[in-house]
């Protein structure tokens, strides 16, 4: 008799202790995920949006040529600082 009480305290004993390293799991997870979320909410990535043509200009030169560039918003920010010019969409 007191060999089968004893399986069956094993057997609680092993449930219980699965049940906390579950449960252990799952909070671990969730505060992973809740992590990432607000550090992703901290540092935004921009948004560039699509390619698209642009026409751009010498500041103060109207008879200076248009020169086509072909990029993001992200891109065209990027050409503008490089080459001084400044561009807008046609």
């Amino acid at each position: 008799m007191k060999k089968n009480m004893k399986e069956k305290t094993s057997g609680h004993t092993s449930r219980s202790r699965l049940a906390a390293i579950y449960t252990a799991l799952m909070l671990l997870g969730t505060m992973s995920v809740w992590a990432d979320g607000r550090l992703l909410a901290s540092n935004p990535t921009p948004d560039c949006g699509p390619t698209r043509p642009w026409n751009c200009v010498e500041p103060n030169c109207p008879s200076c040529a248009l020169t086509p560039f072909v990029g993001t918003v992200c891109e065209k920010v990027a050409f503008e600082k490089a080459t001084g010019l400044i561009c807008s969409h046609p």
